[in-house]
């Protein structure tokens, strides 16, 4: 950081207040006569805060929402046990909403608000004895309907869009693990959209619109990242850290994702439309998670599970980006 003595001569503007958000400019240098200091604005720095604890701890369940002040989970998985169990989360806490028709794992998720939101898929028995599903519920704000099932089944795949513009993207199904499809949903009927250029399941971040999506990661320590157009899918910059089971949230061009199966749990990149940045980790190392986002600088990740040793973490956690932050400068 600069001091008054290396920048003496200069013209410095004085102030007799800090800007504002909308005048405030990184790299900006001035003198603020009020509190008698000299200040700079400087670009933001993100940041995780721990957010209000889950009910029911568990993972691999499905999600939606748009931003850290408005997040939805149903579904997952305890050993031994599936969930029909369904949560909102308001900004500081969660609450238990009605259940799914169907208890499930490994189920996805798409929605824009917490009254229109989807669970697709998922396995309605744990391993060893596994039942994938096309099963496809709706919510509409107060309750889970049953809705139009998708063309096969599949279970851990991505999701992003509406209710009424969604998509399906990638999955596993038995004997065909990292599907390549896409399957574009308008509220009624499903029909298919383009393929993946690599095959992907357990994404380490799906969201976006049905127009406008991207996906990243992918079992076997995959770092690909493609985006969809509303037809054909493009492959784009690497992740840093290749891996699965993540999440996070945000659109085409601004998001986050956090979470990785290995090597790295708590890992977390933000994505600014051309490339992937390395941010502050989590504090909670754990994967198979839930998450939600309106851009890289908002965004709630959350459940989840840790494998060393074996536990789910009822913690959530927010993440913040403000778009700059005011410094003090030393004078001496």
């Amino acid at each position: 950081m600069s001091e008054y003595k290396g920048i003496k001569g200069f013209q410095v503007q004085t102030r007799t207040e800090d800007p504002g958000p909308t005048e405030a400019q990184a790299g900006d240098f001035y003198y603020n006569s009020g509190t008698g200091t000299f200040k700079t604005v400087n670009a933001g720095t993100g940041s995780w805060s721990s957010g209000g604890a889950i009910n029911t701890a568990r993972a691999y369940g499905g999600s939606s929402g748009t931003s850290r002040d408005a997040a939805m989970y149903f579904g997952g998985y305890t050993i031994p046990t599936n969930y029909a169990n369904t949560e909102q989360y308001n900004g500081s806490s969660w609450t238990e909403v009605a259940d799914l028709n169907n208890s499930r794992t490994g189920v996805g998720g798409f929605g824009n608000s917490l009254t229109a939101a989807v669970c697709f898929g998922g396995d309605e028995f744990p391993a060893p004895s596994p039942r994938y599903l096309a099963d496809v519920e709706e919510w509409g704000g107060s309750s889970w309907t049953t809705a139009t099932s998708m063309p096969g089944v599949l279970q851990m795949g991505g999701g992003a869009g509406t209710l009424t513009a969604g998509l399906v993207v990638g999955g596993d199904q038995p004997g065909s693990p990292n599907l390549t499809q896409t399957l574009e949903y308008d509220g009624t009927n499903w029909t298919s959209g383009g393929n993946l250029n690599t095959g992907k399941a357990s994404f380490r971040l799906s969201c976006g619109l049905q127009t406008a999506a991207i996906v990243a990661g992918a079992p076997g320590y995959s770092a690909t990242t493609e985006q969809y157009n509303g037809s054909s899918w493009t492959e784009v910059a690497d992740l840093n850290t290749a891996g699965s089971q993540g999440a996070g949230g945000g659109t085409y061009t601004s998001a986050i994702t956090s979470g990785n199966q290995s090597p790295a749990k708590g890992a977390s990149e933000s994505w600014d439309g051309t490339s992937w940045t390395e941010t502050a980790e989590r504090s909670t190392d754990n994967y198979g998670l839930g998450g939600s986002g309106a851009s890289n600088q908002n965004a709630i990740v959350h459940h989840g599970y840790d494998s060393a040793p074996p536990s789910f973490p009822t913690a959530a956690e927010e993440w913040n980006l403000p778009d700059f932050e005011i410094k003090t400068v030393t004078t001496s």
